[in-house]
């Protein structure tokens, strides 16, 4: 058999790799909390193995054992340090041979423009080989790519326009081509950037509230950090379940955040003295309220929304009036129906 006869029998065993490993790559992301924008993986098409190993000056004995990219995954991330990482932690998962990986944030000249990814080439360990479902992938190569969201922008961009590498690129786009790869590799940094700072806020947020000191801004750190973490907020939650209401996780604050900015409740202080005071008839409120949703048969239960859904719902039912003007504007504003706005008031009545 030669090389591409041997490659067509044993391809569906690398494409059931690369779905392997797809879902592991996954389930180790999540297992270290780094948040994946998306995972891709393949095995390289008949054509691309054919076009490889008869490309010119290219010499294989075993062309099977030699490409070792015949199972290939690409994991894309949102910030630079999360490829750093997750790197390591691939490091720990499989076989590494570093011979035969890259770091191309590093091997790129101060005055180059280029495709920066890391290029890990590995195989699985012994002791997940023992294992009944990946026993078939023993000693199989496979590459991973990990880069960030605009790196990979960058990567399929300069693929599309045909531009891999300075040599190939034609001097008078070499500048270009240079500052939109300067400015990507500024975004990824202010990106990390705002992440870290939105981490210390969130720990300066938290540390305020949980010594009771509720003198702060409302945005959107701020309230995540105050249903998380609020007396008051938990009460609310408490009572939508005692209805038979569902309380899903907190999912953002765009509703109560929005609602706070058009009510003029400025600051945590604010917002939770209103808490307060609804919490006291909160349990009476959503049965009412469930009671005027239920719509035929439909389940009390069916009713879904986060804390901060409940919360916005309070805030309302607590400081908005009945008028029709005042609900349109603001059932259309934050996306509600009308009649949605309408029940939040009345079952305050």
């Amino acid at each position: 058999m030669d090389n591409s006869e041997q490659y067509i029998a044993r391809r569906p065993t690398y494409e059931s790799l690369a779905n392997s490993i797809k879902d592991l790559l996954s389930h180790i992301a999540k297992s270290i909390k780094i948040e994946v924008h998306a995972i891709e993986g393949r095995a390289k098409t008949v054509d691309s193995f054919l076009e490889k190993t008869t490309r010119s000056g290219k010499s294989y004995k075993n062309a099977i054992e030699e490409i070792t990219d015949l199972c290939g995954l690409r994991v894309i991330l949102y910030y630079q340090e999360d490829v750093q990482k997750l790197s390591n932690e691939l490091r720990a998962q499989f076989v590494i041979d570093e011979t035969k990986s890259s770091d191309k944030r590093k091997e790129l000249r101060l005055d180059q423009f280029g495709y920066i990814s890391v290029h890990l080439v590995g195989k699985i360990d012994e002791s997940r080989s023992k294992l009944v479902e990946w026993s078939q992938y023993k000693g199989l190569n496979f590459e991973i790519q990990v880069r960030t969201v605009l790196q990979h922008a960058w990567a399929s961009i300069s693929h599309a326009l045909d531009y891999k590498s300075i040599v190939a690129t034609p001097d008078q786009f070499r500048r270009q081509l240079s500052r939109i790869a300067g400015l990507l590799e500024l975004s990824d940094e202010q990106f990390s950037e705002l992440r870290a700072k939105k981490s210390s806020l969130e720990i300066e947020v938290q540390s305020s509230i949980s010594n009771n000191d509720f003198n702060v801004t409302i945005n959107a750190v701020s309230l995540v950090q105050y249903l998380e973490s609020s007396k008051s907020a938990s009460a609310v939650g408490s009572a939508v379940r005692n209805a038979r209401l569902v309380v899903t996780g907190i999912h953002g604050s765009e509703h109560l955040s929005f609602l706070c900015e058009r009510l003029d409740i400025k600051s945590l202080v604010k917002l939770d003295e209103i808490l307060i005071a609804f919490v006291e008839k909160a349990d009476v409120y959503f049965h009412r309220f469930a009671s005027l949703c239920k719509s035929g048969d439909q389940p009390q239960s069916n009713i879904i929304g986060d804390l901060e859904h409940w919360c916005a719902v309070a805030v309302i039912a607590s400081v908005v009036k009945n008028q029709e003007s005042e609900v349109s504007n603001l059932s259309k504003e934050i996306g509600w129906d009308n009649s949605y706005m309408t029940k939040a008031i009345l079952a305050n009545a």
